[in-house]
């Protein structure tokens, strides 16, 4: 088989790279030994520039390296870093280093930089969030730093879809985010596990009305947690049904069962109805689905789930199923009533700013009483932005999906054209479960994003990924 020829930059720009390289470092090492002049009284706190610097000097090594750890980072969005009353996540810090690390690779000649897919519509929708800010938010501050946040989630996006350029990244992606959501998924396992077995917390969550314990493992909390492992069930089981070969079987049921797992002890009923969907799309749209596949599937992950159950965890069967006996009645739920009275609310204040909204993040402004989130990306943004806003998100979202489910029913590439209809598919799972948590603007859906512009890119070149073994 015809091996990938790598992504090879000018030779000019290869020189070019050896002169500013150093150039860069010792301008990084000056500024790091500015930085860390206020900091003698406190000589640990020394080790963070430093740190941050070797951080960027690697990555500009080693851009790979970076973009594996940014997709790991976004399954640690629930441990933040505080500076100057900003709640950085793990996320936003190793993507900002990633970005420092890819603009040496660009200015080096080393990298190049990719046209911004729908950069117009990007453009255009946090403008009109900074507009409805200045204009109409009680607290402009509070207001930009969503805005910030909101342009770091793009900037993964941008990033990510930068990064599969070549003939193998996409591959190699999708391969970490497959490994880093098992591994999530497993440790959500085990944390509830430990919690039953010895009573100590390393991530669950325990509910006051209705005493059951759900997982949130190193994600925000039990609904960011169910929402993350639905995208990862349903794109390891999309692989997994194909016919197309993409990666090994064993890694996609190991996967799968993991997250099937993690998701039905989040206990979180968005993420379950999203998983669903998802598998109903797959199985429909998906191309090659191999019925037989799919018995098997179900067969093993139900022998699976029922040795799960009957393993000795306390209430976990009790709870699941109290959980799921509230499907047909959850707008009688009291988490459902809550969060229809908040979207009652929030409709009812709109009216009076229809066009604009009452600025990024307007409803926890306007309500700071009021803890849970509104319950979907769109009443949010119809919320925070008005008409405006609301249009461009929606076309925003409905262009990134319509780009890849085209590309993806079109790809004469096999190969590419599972894993940009399974991560399609994902994408859309988890846009069914932030229908209940709004989970939008943090990073792991727009890694999912960023890599179906990636494969759409590579779809137009003509690149066949199957040469690429």
């Amino acid at each position: 088989m015809r091996a990938c020829a790598p992504y090879a930059p000018l030779e000019s720009s290869e020189r070019a790279g050896g002169i500013v390289f150093p150039l860069l470092l010792a301008y990084v090492v000056v500024a790091c030994a500015g930085l860390l002049v206020p900091l003698l009284d406190r000589p640990l706190l020394a080790l963070v520039p430093v740190g941050l610097a070797a951080a960027v000097m690697l990555v500009a090594r080693r851009i790979d390296l970076g973009i594996y750890l940014l997709i790991a980072s976004m399954a640690f969005n629930r441990y933040n870093l505080e500076i100057a009353d900003w709640n950085a996540k793990t996320e936003n810090v190793v993507l900002l280093v990633v970005m420092a690390g890819w603009a040496w690779r660009v200015m080096s000649g080393r990298d190049r930089a990719q046209r911004f897919p729908f950069a117009v519509l990007f453009g255009l929708f946090l403008l009109t969030n900074v507009l409805s800010s200045v204009l109409n938010s009680a607290d402009v501050y509070k207001s930009m730093r969503i805005v910030a946040r909101m342009t770091l989630a793009v900037a993964v996006f941008y990033m990510i879809s930068t990064y599969v350029s070549d003939r193998t990244r996409l591959a190699a992606a999708l391969r970490v985010l497959l490994i880093v959501g098992g591994a999530a998924s497993a440790f959500g396992v085990l944390v509830l596990v430990a919690w039953h077995l010895t009573g100590r917390d390393f991530g669950v969550q325990y509910s006051s009305i209705t005493g059951a314990v759900s997982v949130k493992g190193t994600l925000w909390e039990a609904n960011i947690f169910g929402s993350f492992v639905a995208g990862i069930a349903v794109l390891s089981g999309s692989l997994l049904v194909s016919r197309v070969r993409t990666f090994q079987r064993e890694l996609l049921l190991a996967v799968f069962v993991l997250a099937l797992m993690a998701l039905i002890a989040s206990l979180t009923r968005a993420a379950w109805v999203g998983f669903a969907a998802g598998s109903i799309l797959a199985l429909g749209f998906l191309r090659g689905v191999r019925p037989h596949v799919v018995l098997c599937l179900a067969g093993f992950v139900a022998v699976a789930l029922t040795l799960f159950f009957r393993a000795d965890l306390g209430g976990v069967p009790q709870d699941v199923s109290a959980r799921f006996a509230t499907l047909p009645t959850i707008r009688a739920d009291i988490n459902a009533v809550s969060r229809l009275k908040n979207a009652d609310l929030a409709v009812a204040e709109w009216r009076s700013k229809p066009w604009l909204g009452w600025g990024a993040d307007g409803f926890h402004i306007n309500h700071p009483e009021i803890l849970s989130a509104l319950p979907s990306p769109q009443l949010a943004t119809l919320y925070d932005t008005g008409v405006v806003g609301l249009v461009l998100f929606v076309g925003l979202v409905g262009a990134l999906l319509f780009h890849s489910v085209r590309a993806s029913a079109r790809a004469g590439d096999e190969r590419l054209g599972a894993m940009l209809g399974a991560l399609s598919i994902a994408a859309v799972a988890q846009l069914f479960a932030f229908q209940a948590t709004d989970a939008f603007w943090l990073g792991f859906i727009w890694v999912y994003f960023g890599l179906m512009m990636g494969a759409v890119r590579l779809l137009e070149k003509g690149i066949r990924v199957e040469d690429c073994d």
